[in-house]
């Protein structure tokens, strides 16, 4: 305690803040420690939060003897009150907080008060020590390690930037906060009795607003792991971990922190609650308890992050606990979606209907389980062993939850451009619509059939209306199909979007600017695929039998022509609802016939809609960077090559501000970097993924969408959006529609007006916010969900079961997961993945176990050497590890003499090596027996070794210390010369450690190094 009244510093740094609860026996050290700091110019504010022991009385003695000390005496409201009662009255720029049982390094609060200042910081967090000290023992500390995945970093950073902070124990007391960034965001402690695990929500919502955060790898503050009576010791309330995780989540949606990085490292945090609260609230006295509140928060957690981006014990676990493990069996009502192909086909073909229909279906299943949900496809599967259509059950991706069949042998390949030459031949087919009215009657009364094209289908199918009148048809428009043979709009032979006044002879033109031919050759191949050749009819034979021979029958003009007219007509007369996935797309279908009191605009839901953040996500700094996520550089429709010649015309006063990214999947594209000459700089990206999305725009302020064709509503303009980069779109197709300001909209094709926009936010960049302000926000899957419901004819309010529906998704989740994991092994259920993990690893260990021993037996005859994996900080004081040692015996009054060669073990630098003599004599009297050294002698004076190695006695025995060189460094031993004078062997050598060091030795106090 320190004897001298210190005079207050008129300016406060930092307002350092110990709540204290019954802490008697451990706030003086704490105390000492803040005080013994560096830096003077702090303050410290005590708060007593009611403690019933001698804590109150210990921190007014420090209050009158140093003025830098307050103390609030406060009624035992909690930890969170007691903060927050310090924060009102704190007078300092930063904030710490010191938990009163805990240490700090002297130098903490310069270390972390200095990067503050320097980066201007919001969080200044540095790593700390798990602190182990028992009675009668020397302390040991280690370097937590829990945010070990932290980059190298030595500038300030985001949360989104590094996620990895949110790793291990939220720690908020080996931070400083800026008092003006708390007060701004009006960041408090949560009020619970107790400590609450209140730094849970707070280390959440600080790390979420911070805009400036710095990482100082070295660690600075002592976390007592030994207090018994610490409340972050102990759980009293079982349910505190959930509540406080749910908390978590909590302040990630309020801050709509939506980077799935950040969601997946929250995600980990709350299966780790979920373990501690079992392992530590007494599971088995509070069974009900506990499970209650671990299903409200495992269901929290996205089943598709959890499935995807989680090993397979933690889907166990998250499984086991968000499923209510009852059994439920009701009369559902059913719903049958329709596309070309399977929507999980492992090669990912079909685009974005075939990711729709698998979104729609997952969405399905976790919100509305009420529903059974089938799926059909055809025009993809054909077998050339049989000549019969016929419909089979295949597997997906959801088990036994989705039922998925598929047409075989369908009369009317898909996709579209295999009936481009003779789109007569999907006008009707009496056999295939047979199989598909076979299929409703067997596995229906469908509620809803939703159509999701008509590829693969003839159009009299729609025709099955009359007969299933009760069930609703539904079709999407996703392409063009209905109103255009290739689906497109555009008429590629006068390169401009088609009109409602195009000919047949348009129709001929545009579908042979880009034909094939062997149509029927091609799909009876299709029908090898995967059959043995003999079993397998005749090309000829097969492909006349089921209409095959019609394909390569060109037809022209108005017959064409009929294949629209036919469908527009069909769909008119039959679908209940025409659903046009964009505003531009209906205009366009009611001006070709559709009938407008069918239709409605329906945007379709996407999943990267839930990770909107609905601002700009990057800066403007120096310039703009710009990006559009292409796909085949010679794509027209798609725009790249307009794009590219109209970029190449940019003034070079403007293009020389601007960083572009392109991407395309296209590995001969070097014309993009001569076209892009004059640009800052050129970044060209080949192929991406989903999951690049995140770096790939991470510092983009605006992306590109130049398409020429009436493109519905194009992906990459959902996703630029959905991750904060405003969109310039082409009035072509529905991307525009995000965004109703002109600002962002330019006429397609006109190279003009497109860089006169790019200029004007190179020149006013404060007007891409504009963006935002005239954005209507992205569908989610959630909100589509909720007009297919409707559109489909369900019950908004399904009749009630048992348990909720939520309830009945994970149950339904759980049976597949256990069924796809678990199989029979020796009459148990045992998780095949796991066991053969586990016992690949214990078949390693024991071999390797074996041959260890089986050296460490060679190198106990001679030699051995340690190596220290250990870390040091002063406060242990000298420390280190026994190495062998020698033991007299059978002999009185008689000499030994020893030469052991030394190396000392450096991590990086040179090693170094010496020879150490030593001898002595046993000396025997009353029954005790005594060693006398005469010699204790280094051959070359090392002092890397002579100041390292010490020994002590312990009755007939001379024990080899060595003391803690550094981590990864160590000590080789060997036995040169080891005799007696005695008869016998009178002088033996044992290892006491041979091998790694993971755990420090205190020094004894009578050990020493020379005579």
């Amino acid at each position: 305690m320190r004897k001298a009244k210190n005079k207050q510093n008129v300016n406060v740094s930092i307002s350092v803040i110990i709540p204290c609860y019954n802490t008697e026996d451990y706030i003086e050290p704490c105390i000492d420690s803040v005080l013994k700091q560096s830096m003077t110019n702090f303050e410290v504010i005590a708060v007593n939060d009611g403690s019933t022991d001698s804590t109150l009385n210990i921190l007014k003695k420090y209050e009158q003897e140093d003025s830098r000390i307050k103390v609030i005496d406060l009624p035992h409201n909690g930890y969170g009150h007691a903060v927050n009662s310090a924060l009102e009255k704190s007078e300092g720029d930063y904030i710490s907080i010191v938990e009163s049982d805990d240490l700090i390094a002297p130098e903490m609060l310069e270390t972390l008060y200095k990067k503050a200042i320097e980066e201007n910081c919001d969080i200044v967090k540095a790593n700390f020590y798990d602190y182990y000290e028992k009675e009668g023992t020397v302390p040991e500390v280690f370097v937590n390690q829990e945010r070990a995945a932290m980059p190298e970093i030595s500038k300030p950073f985001s949360l989104k930037q590094v996620p990895q902070i949110l790793d291990g124990h939220p720690s908020i007391w080996s931070a400083i906060y800026k008092k003006d960034f708390l007060k701004e965001n009006r960041i408090t402690f949560k009020e619970v009795k107790g400590a609450g695990w209140v730094d849970n929500p707070f280390f959440f919502e600080t790390l979420c607003k911070a805009k400036k955060i710095f990482w100082v790898k070295e660690p600075l503050y002592y976390y007592r792991k030994t207090n018994p009576t610490a409340s972050s010791k102990k759980i009293e309330n079982p349910v505190m971990p959930f509540e406080r995780m749910m908390d978590n989540l909590d302040v990630l949606a309020k801050n709509n922190c939506t980077d799935e990085e950040i969601i997946r490292r929250a995600y980990g945090r709350a299966l780790v609650y979920l373990r501690g609260a079992l392992d530590e609230c007494d599971y088995a006295n509070n069974y009900d308890l506990i499970n209650e509140y671990a299903k409200k928060l495992m269901q929290r957690l996205d089943s598709s992050i959890m499935l995807s981006d989680f090993n397979l014990h933690d889907q166990y676990t998250w499984m086991e606990y968000a499923s209510p493990l009852k059994t439920l069996q009701e009369k559902q009502p059913k719903i049958l979606l329709y596309n070309w192909l399977p929507f999980d086909n492992q090669w990912g073909w079909g685009g974005g209907v075939t990711v729709y229909c698998k979104n729609v279906i997952d969405i399905f299943l976790r919100e509305y389980p009420n529903a059974q949900i089938y799926f059909l496809s055809s025009g993809f599967a054909y077998m050339a062993t049989t000549t019969e259509i016929s419909y089979r059950k295949i597997p997906n991706v959801f088990g036994d939850r989705v039922q998925q069949f598929e047409i075989v042998n369908s009369p009317v390949p898909a996709d579209q451009r295999n009936i481009y030459n003779n789109p007569l031949i999907a006008l009707e087919n009496k056999d295939l619509k047979q199989v598909v009215k076979e299929f409703i009657e067997q596995f229906g009364e469908f509620t809803a059939i939703h159509f999701n094209n008509i590829e693969g289908l003839s159009l009299d199918v729609f025709d099955l209306k009359e007969e299933f009148p009760n069930t609703r048809f539904i079709f999407s428009i996703h392409n063009y199909v209905p109103m255009c043979v290739t689906g497109s709009y555009y008429m590629r032979h006068k390169h401009c979007n088609c009109t409602p006044e195009h000919t047949g002879e348009d129709c001929f033109a545009c579908v042979h600017t880009d034909i094939e031919s062997k149509f029927a050759i091609k799909t009876y191949e299709r029908g090898l695929f995967g059959q043995d050749k003999k079993d397998c009819l005749s090309q000829n034979f097969w492909a006349k039998t089921l209409g095959f021979d019609r394909l390569d029958q060109t037809v022209f003009g108005d017959e064409i022509l009929k294949f629209a007219q036919t469908a527009t007509a069909q769909i008119n007369k039959n679908c209940d609802k025409i659903l046009a996935v964009s505003k531009r797309v209906y205009d366009i279908a009611a001006a070709e016939g559709f009938d407008e009191s069918k239709m409605i605009v329906s945007y379709i839901g996407t999943l990267v809609a839930k990770r909107q953040i609905g601002h700009s996500s990057a800066e403007v700094k120096d310039g703009l960077k710009v990006v559009f996520l292409g796909n085949d550089i010679n794509y027209e429709e798609k725009g790249y090559p307009w794009l590219l010649e109209t970029l190449e015309k940019l003034d070079e006063k403007y293009a020389s501000q601007i960083d572009l990214l392109l991407t395309t999947r296209n590995a001969e594209h070097a014309e993009i970097y001569d076209k892009c000459k004059k640009f800052r700089s050129v970044k060209v990206v080949q192929g991406y993924t989903h999951r690049d999305l995140g770096n790939l725009l991470s510092d983009c302020n605006l992306g590109l969408v130049p398409v020429l064709w009436e493109d519905n509503l194009p992906q990459i303009a959902i996703e630029m959006a959905a991750y904060g980069v405003p969109v310039l779109a082409s009035s072509a197709g529905g991307a525009s529609e995000l965004c109703s300001s002109e600002l962002f909209k330019f006429e397609s094709g006109n190279s003009e007006e497109f860089l006169s926009k790019l200029i004007h936010f190179l020149e006013n960049p404060e007007d891409l916010n504009q963006y935002w302000e005239h954005h209507p926000g992205l569908v989610t899957m959630e909100h589509h969900l909720e007009e297919l419901i409707q559109i489909y004819g369900l019950p908004l309010k399904p009749e009630a079961v048992k348990v909720e529906s939520k309830d009945y998704a994970y149950l339904l989740m759980e049976n597949e997961f256990l069924k796809k994991n678990i199989s029979l092994n020796e009459n148990k259920f045992t998780p095949n993945p796991i066991l053969e993990k586990l016992s690949e690893e214990l078949k390693n260990e024991k071999e390797k176990n074996i041959t260890l021993k089986k050296e460490l037996k060679k190198m106990q005859d001679t030699k051995g050497k340690i190596i220290f994996q250990t870390e040091y900080n002063p406060i242990q004081g000298h420390v280190g590890a026994d190495m062998f040692q020698f033991t007299l015996k059978d002999f009185d009054w008689s000499d030994f003499y020893a030469e052991i060669k030394f190396v000392h073990l450096e991590n990086v630098n040179a090693s170094y090596s010496d020879v150490l003599r030593i001898s002595g004599t046993l000396r025997s009297k009353d029954g005790k027996k005594n060693i006398i050294l005469h010699q204790i002698e280094w051959s070359n004076g090392v002092a890397q070794l002579s100041d390292y190695i010490y020994y002590y006695l312990r009755d007939n025995s001379i024990i080899f210390f060595a003391r803690y060189p550094g981590l990864c460094c160590g000590f080789d031993w060997e036995i040169q010369t080891l005799t007696s004078r005695a008869e016998g062997n009178t002088v033996e050598y044992t290892a006491i450690n041979n091998g790694f060091i993971h755990k420090n030795q205190v020094r004894p106090k009578d050990a020493f190094n020379k005579l």
